[in-house]
């Protein structure tokens, strides 16, 4: 399990602690996930909210932590685990039942299957939900930010988002003045590429891997959700992977019936919808350049599946 070095954990204090302790934010994918995991497995946790709008993930505690600054992060009895998919296998092999492995490898191809196109995620979110004025706040702030850090913190080993991937992302935003239309069909093509697989074995099946919820279908479940959000088309372009969403949706915690907006984002939402359905700038309209795209060079979205 990719536990942090003790070396590489800054603030000690958490070397030292027992049990189960999550730190997580509101409307973070990653956090969501595991939110519900620990809430299915009936895991005693201290959960240790941060506020990412006034910066909590960044202050030289937090980054003592985790030096990336990124949630959810996993202190469990002194081990610091920073990666969403890694606290879940974690979670997983200290809790066996109710299980929701079924088969290790198959489920851990999907949680890498599942990672691959977190930053898509991220673009689509930047773009489709938050008003762009934010956006490239956020980015301006957080470069400055890191500048900062970067005279004291070392990034860790371990996979997904390092400090190196995140400031490539937030001087996009900068240099474009908001996530511009290139990145947005390219995220697309990512997801249409990544998801149709899965959307093609939930026309067989309702679960991934055995006969049961896995922490596969979880964690797929989640990105459906943000994506709906976003606008994607999804029960139009990924009609299985939509059905087995609402189907889930009994299946799991109360939390997880919790609406992810907040009212000032659904207002901005309704607002600019027109607009953007005016301008053919609405997420709908790049999916379905992307499907005309495919059209033409025939074969189904799976022809960007396989990347160089």
């Amino acid at each position: 399990m990719p536990f942090l070095k003790p070396e590489e954990v800054v603030t000690k204090e958490v070397l030292h602690w027992k049990g189960f302790h999550l730190f997580y934010a509101d409307f973070s994918l990653c956090s969501r996930k595991v939110l519900l995991v620990l809430a299915m497995k009936g895991v005693e946790v201290s959960h240790h909210k941060l506020n990412l709008e006034k910066g909590e993930n960044r202050t030289a505690y937090y980054l003592g932590i985790n030096p990336r600054g990124l949630v959810p992060c996993l202190v469990h009895d002194g081990n610091v685990i920073i990666e969403s998919n890694d606290i879940l296998l974690h979670v997983e092999e200290f809790k066996k039942e109710p299980s929701l492995l079924h088969d290790s490898e198959s489920v851990t191809q999907f949680l890498n299957r599942n990672d691959g196109y977190h930053m898509d995620i991220r673009c689509l979110t930047f773009r489709f939900i938050f008003p762009n004025f934010v956006t490239t706040h956020v980015a301006r702030t957080t470069i400055a930010k890191m500048n900062d850090e970067d005279k004291y913190v070392v990034d860790v080993n371990g996979g997904g988002q390092g400090r190196k991937v995140q400031r490539m992302f937030y001087e996009s935003i900068i240099s474009n003045k908001g996530v511009p239309n290139e990145s947005i069909l390219q995220s697309v093509k990512n997801l249409c590429s990544a998801l149709q697989p899965v959307e093609d074995i939930y026309g067989q099946t309702d679960f991934l891997v055995g006969n049961s919820i896995s922490l596969a279908d979880i964690a797929f479940w989640c990105d459906i959700e943000r994506l709906v959000l976003c606008g994607f088309p999804v029960g139009k372009s990924l009609p299985n992977l939509f059905r087995v969403f609402n189907q889930l949706l009994d299946a799991l915690p109360p939390a997880a019936k919790r609406p992810q907006a907040r009212g000032a984002l659904k207002a901005y939402n309704r607002i600019v919808s027109p607009y953007r359905y005016l301008r053919g700038k609405r997420l709908a309209d790049f999916v379905k350049a992307v499907e005309k795209q495919r059209d033409m060079v025939s074969g189904p979205i799976r022809a960007w599946e396989e990347k160089p």
